[in-house]
């Protein structure tokens, strides 16, 4: 480690500004900020000059160490006398982290061949180098199947530029990756109205090498071609450089353009700005894309963007909102999206300004800096903590979706983070392979031999438990069976337990009442006797449950609170909200979920429909009970109000969220937690729910929503409409709760807390 208090994170890539391009970029601006605004030590070790002398510099708060290179393979340079010089670099500066940027071979792979034991994040900015070039590709070929290979699986995480990049390309690392996009220096790529060129224009930014034929230049100017018969004084400006600008050059030149395209090289800085601030419209027609700067700047210049449905481009231009989509290689499709553009100042000015919000809010390099700095703190923590083998016993696990599968899929994730093993073991439902990695846990599923209620009892779950090696174990309640197995095989193999309880067990039926009734008073009080610690998510549990009050009481030594979370970097905010006002609900619709109180919804949803008409309620969930809620949606004349969505990925489920303007959970009896509401909160809309929910308190406090009394329909739908009908109030509440997730809810910091608990129960 470090000798100073300071943390030192050596940087590494093949150039360094103000040399180099994208990856050049973001390697500057994040070790900048990590620099001036997070006293991090940051020593950059890159290349330097060809046959030159090697240079260490002090740069604007950063060490630098130039390496002059003799060798140079298309753009990457090398030199066999690094490896001395880079073991002395880290000799002499002893880095806390190693952060390398890749692809480009070389530099990188020589810092992680000698780093020993110090954590390696390896930041990969692109897809496969190949260039279309047989010989080059051949080379490439050899580097991605061996020392990249090699290198990706040295890492220890690894941060990609892109969704794009990380699920498509390097799927196989998906475990032990996160995306962290790049951003753009919104001070120097900004909107100025007066440059603006008197004729319509539009500009082109992009590589001209043989290798970038994809950004779609070619197909570009055909279209521009086409439509400067009806727009005569059509521009189009085409900043980039390469070995097929001059093919470019002679195809505008056959098609009579001459007057019409003008190509400036490459740009960088205020001459590329202006670019930028001069044009209407940017265009990028790419056919293969795994993240565009250009469309970043483009959209922070307050330009409309038309663009292609390929990568992340659609992660970048919200198709209607910001630009135009298109199909990759559809010539007339572009055409026709760029002449509405210049026909319609005023929607391309809509556009532009929307990009400008949208940048300046989610693509900041501030934000992306305060992201790697609490990212490579972790990294730290993580790799000087002690290692843990934790089991997870959830009744089931992902792609299975509820309140503890969700909570165990989270927690898990954070852990693994955390420099910790995680295994879950679940019964097999839904089915799907029985042994699989998910976000690097090891996932064991078993076949079940029947169902109780809602518990699947496993027979064979003792047996794989008492074989598998694990230094603490983790089990969920209120389901029984695999939580008391995992509680008693644990003390039987001298290894210490955990157990969270997440809700009641209370049951609607007097069978189900005298069961529980029975369980509650014998097994689950071995359990408890023989656990060392019990979670509890809501404080107010030791003597708000109906039946584990007294039970809770006489173990009160033994129980700590420790609420869910929620994933604040999946779940976000966005403005691209659904036409109709739009209320939501998700949960299972079975006997067993009919405490949500979605019946007492339905019946609000008659005096909300007569104050707005137009309004949506879209329930998200199956089960049994479907058939019955939409019969009483008929009964109540709101069947055309209520949409019955079905079951949806989590994926998809974080587009109703943000597509909604309020989210409902009307719950009549307690509301373990709420894990719904976390979700909706991170995603920025303001909630209702009723008294009895776990983070009722909050909401209230905080004011990211409004908490009314159970099973009271008629206040339900007062205070409903009281939000619909107030953007302004919406926007305040959805602000308030997304505030309040980030403070106290995010994953990574009940990760942390859990973490310290497993640690304090080992020896």
């Amino acid at each position: 480690m470090s000798n100073s208090l300071k943390k030192t994170v050596l940087v590494v890539a093949p150039y360094f500004p103000p040399y180099g391009g994208g990856l050049e970029r973001y390697a500057y601006e994040i070790s900048h900020r990590l620099s001036r605004e997070y006293q991090w030590n940051v020593v950059v070790v890159t290349s330097g000059e060809r046959h030159g002398a090697d240079a260490k510099e002090e740069v604007e708060g950063l060490t630098m160490y130039r390496l002059s290179y003799g060798l140079k393979v298309s753009n990457t340079p090398f030199s066999f006398k690094w490896t001395k010089k880079i073991r002395h670099i880290l000799k002499t500066e002893n880095p806390d982290i190693i952060n390398i940027h890749t692809p480009v071979p070389g530099i990188g792979d020589l810092v992680a061949m000698f780093a020993k034991k110090t954590p390696i994040v390896v930041t990969y900015h692109t897809g496969s180098m190949h260039k279309g070039e047989t010989l080059f590709d051949i080379l490439v070929w050899i580097y991605e199947h061996g020392p990249m290979r090699w290198l990706l699986k040295r890492a220890d995480q690894i941060i990609c530029s892109s969704d794009f990049v990380r699920l498509i390309f390097l799927q196989k690392y998906a475990h032990k990756s996160v995306t962290i996009t790049p951003a753009v220096d919104t001070n120097l790529f900004k909107p100025v109205s007066e440059k603006k060129t008197k004729y319509p224009s539009i500009l082109f930014v992009a590589g001209l090498a043989k290798a970038e034929q994809h950004k779609g230049l070619q197909t570009l100017i055909e279209v521009v071609a086409k439509l400067q018969k009806n727009i005569p004084d059509l521009r189009l400006t085409v900043v980039g450089d390469g070995n097929m600008k001059s093919e470019y050059e002679e195809r505008v030149q056959k098609l009579g353009l001459g007057k019409v395209v003008m190509f400036t090289g490459r740009l960088l800085g205020g001459k590329l700005a202006e670019q930028y601030q001069q044009a209407h419209i940017f265009a990028l027609p790419t056919s293969n894309d795994s993240f565009s700067m250009a469309i970043l700047e483009a959209m922070a210049s307050g330009l409309p963007v038309v663009s292609t449905k390929v990568g992340s481009v659609p992660d970048l231009v919200s198709d209607n909102e910001t630009g135009f989509l298109v199909e990759p290689c559809d010539g007339r499709a572009l055409a026709q999206k760029l002449s509405e553009l210049l026909a319609n100042p005023a929607l391309a000015h809509s556009f532009g300004n929307a990009g400008v919000i949208k940048v300046t809010k989610d693509f900041s390099w501030g934000i992306r800096a305060k992201v790697c700095h609490e990212f490579f703190l972790s990294m730290i923590d993580r790799h000087t903590s002690h290692k843990i083998k934790i089991l997870e016993t959830p009744i089931r696990f992902y792609p299975y979706i509820g309140g503890v599968e969700n909570h165990v899929y989270y927690l898990s994730k954070e852990l693994i983070k955390l420099g910790h093993e995680v295994t879950v073991i679940c019964a097999n439902e839904p089915i799907v392979e029985k042994e699989s990695i998910v976000n690097g846990a090891k996932i064991k599923r078993l076949n079940y031999s029947f169902k109780v209620a809602n518990t699947n009892i496993a027979l064979g779950l003792p047996w794989v438990l008492w074989r598998t090696n694990f230094d603490i174990a983790h089990t969920h309640m209120p389901t029984p069976w695999t939580s008391d197995i995992t509680v008693l095989v644990a003390k039987l193999k001298g290894k210490r337990s955990i157990l969270t309880v997440h809700n009641d067990m209370d049951k609607p039926d007097l069978f189900g009442k005298i069961i529980t009734w029975i369980y509650l008073h014998t097994f689950f009080q071995v359990t408890l006797y023989f656990v060392d610690k019990i979670i509890i998510v809501n404080p107010h549990w030791k003597t708000a449950f109906k039946k584990t009050r007294n039970i809770f009481e006489r173990f009160s030594s033994k129980i700590t609170t420790l609420p869910n979370g929620v994933d604040t970097e999946m779940f976000q905010p966005s403005t691209n909200k659904s036409k109709h006002p739009t209320i939501l609900f998700v949960s299972i619709l079975d006997e067993h979920h009919r405490f949500k109180g979605f019946n007492y919804l339905i019946h609000a949803i008659p005096k909300i429909k007569e104050k707005i008409p137009n309004v949506k309620l879209i329930v998200v969930g199956e089960g049994a009970l479907v058939d019955e809620y939409r019969e009483e949606s008929k009964k109540m004349g709101v069947e055309d109000v209520i949409e019955f969505h079905g079951k949806k990925t989590q994926e998809e489920l974080i587009q109703y969220y943000q597509r909604s303007n309020v989210f409902v959970l009307p719950s009549i009896e307690i509301e373990g937690f709420g894990i719904v509401l976390l979700e909706a909160m991170a995603s920025g809309i303001p909630v209702v729910t009723t008294d009895v929910a776990g983070v009722a308190p909050e909401i209230s406090q905080h004011k990211t929503g409004m908490v009314v009394a159970k099973a009271n329909s008629k206040e339900l739908a007062d205070v409903i409409i009281a939000i619909l009908e107030n953007v302004d109030d919406q926007r305040r509440m959805g602000a308030r709760g997304r505030k309040l997730i980030e403070e106290r809810y995010g994953w990574g910091m009940i990760a942390k807390k859990i973490s310290k608990i497993f640690n304090e129960l080992l020896p």
